[in-house]
């Protein structure tokens, strides 16, 4: 057997069997992992990753344009075989039959320069031409060497203009990829969160069904014996069904939160997954100045603000150009021969000169120009203060966001404290429900603080979490490693 090929099937088997482990087993992911994950397997990423290449991949080509080309052109053969009317000697005309076919060869190169809008050139041809009717005969003719240019004057530049939008549109498009992953860590947040929140009110529930069932024995033996009025019982035997219900609807939604994650995650529906309670969360502290400072340098609010203006300006001077004297100046030099054979097409070569210049000026348009620059100033005008009015929102947006952090900072701990204190405050109000020392309304009250007190934390933790990636989205800032985000 084929070595190559016995490595292949052995490689797939131990993907299987490693397949197989982890739908047995299932997953175990925290909060990061989650968010790795996303960013390499989400429909999300993917995108993102997609529209990037596509950017570069278009920035490349508006570079590959400013490149020389080499083009070979040729028309073989041109036949023609038809009656036409032809200029006799005496100049009467009269219709002959005409036969005659022609081949052409050229190959050029050309560049185009930027900073002046002009193409130089230069090319070789080679062509031939054979009358079969009314007179068989034939000759070629050939430039050998030809260079020459043509160069626009007064005209709109539309080469350094693209350019440099180009270049714009590049650089924004690296920012969007950064803000596009830093959304999808956002959204995996949010997956993440709503998963463990469904799978931690599953527990409680759980936990809840089954000190419910433990009170409502205990409840038993106690009317039993009389030691408890029968509404007391009754009262138990209620929270006791309520319980086995809210149960049973946490599970159904545990379920539908974590096929949600895995649909955004990639991963099969098959596939069991458990998230692990966030830990060690990182005290932040984060300066106003500093975010506002990255938030100018790496957003692409303030790129895509420029290019908005560039474009301004381009129609502005789009019309300014076409508008007024347009002139086009074409020169050229080379080497030209014709011959009845090919040898002798390369002997004594004679000079081939061209010059050409030609203008346009309008003279009377009725206001048109006049109306159109008018019409572009005051868009221009607009998107000037625009940018004024959206470059302070943003700024506003920025530090609002860092002080909506910093208050979820504060947030987070007391909600912690809370949830600490709710759950020794259940289990000493449990505990002496037991032995009899309180009552059935003292435990219910300390049973509902402790759930609330969880869902508390977790919603403090969901909102720390969401406003950490929504600041490094804004800023593209590491605020944990204190380094710019970066493309890998």
């Amino acid at each position: 057997m084929n070595v190559r090929l016995l490595n292949n099937i052995i490689n797939t088997w131990a993907v299987l069997f490693l397949t197989s482990i982890g739908c047995v087993f299932g997953q175990e992911f925290d909060l990061q992992q989650v968010i790795n994950h996303a960013q390499r397997f989400s429909y999300e990423a993917k995108a993102a990753r997609t529209a990037f290449e596509n950017a570069k991949r278009n920035y490349e080509l508006q570079r590959i344009n400013r490149y020389p080309s080499i083009k070979l052109s040729s028309t073989l053969p041109d036949f023609t075989r038809s009656i036409v009317p032809v200029t006799q000697d005496d100049g009467s005309e009269l219709f002959r039959e005409v036969s005659r076919a022609s081949g052409r060869a050229e190959i050029g190169i050309t560049q185009p320069i930027r900073w002046t809008g002009s193409q130089l050139f230069v090319k070789s041809s080679l062509q031939r031409i054979e009358n079969f009717a009314p007179v068989q005969q034939g000759s070629f003719n050939a430039t050998p060497f030809q260079i020459g240019f043509s160069q626009p004057i007064f005209n709109f530049n539309a080469m350094r203009w693209e350019d440099q939008m180009a270049l714009l549109k590049w650089k924004e498009a690296q920012r969007k990829y950064l803000e596009a992953m830093e959304q999808t860590s956002i959204m995996a947040v949010e997956r993440y969160f709503e998963y463990l929140v469904a799978q931690v009110a599953t527990d409680i529930a759980k936990k809840s069904f089954e000190n419910s069932d433990t009170l409502f024995k205990i409840g038993q033996g106690r009317y039993n014996l009389g030691k408890i009025a029968e509404s007391e019982l009754l009262q138990l035997e209620l929270g006791f069904m309520n319980n086995d219900q809210a149960r049973q609807q946490a599970v159904i939604n545990a379920e539908v939160a974590a096929s949600r994650l895995k649909l955004f995650l990639n991963i099969d529906q098959h596939q069991e997954v458990n998230l692990l309670f966030p830990k060690n969360i990182p005290v932040l502290i984060v300066d106003d100045s500093l975010a506002l400072q990255e938030a100018k340098a790496n957003n692409s609010f303030y790129i895509n603000r420029m290019i908005t203006l560039q474009q301004g300006k381009l129609d502005r001077q789009r019309i300014k150009a076409n508008n007024g004297l347009n002139a086009n100046l074409y020169a050229s030099f080379g080497f030209t021969q014709q011959s009845d054979n090919i040898e002798g097409l390369y002997e004594n070569a004679q000079n081939q000169q061209y010059l050409s210049l030609g203008f346009e000026v309008p003279i009377l348009d009725w206001g048109k120009a006049k109306k159109q620059l008018a019409i572009a100033d005051a868009n221009y005008e607009l998107l000037k203060e625009n940018y004024t009015r959206e470059h302070f929102r943003f700024e506003q947006e920025v530090l609002l966001h860092v002080k909506q952090f910093k208050m979820n900072n504060k947030r987070l701990e007391m909600a912690k404290k809370a949830d600490e204190i709710a759950q020794k405050r259940f289990e000493v109000t449990y505990n002496r429900y037991k032995i009899g020392k309180i009552g059935i309304l003292d435990l219910t009250m300390a049973q509902q603080s402790q759930e609330e007190a969880k869902r508390g934390y977790l919603n403090a933790l969901r909102t720390y979490w969401m406003d950490y990636y929504k600041l490094r989205l804004l800023t593209l800032y590491d605020f944990k490693q204190n380094t710019k985000i970066a493309i890998d």
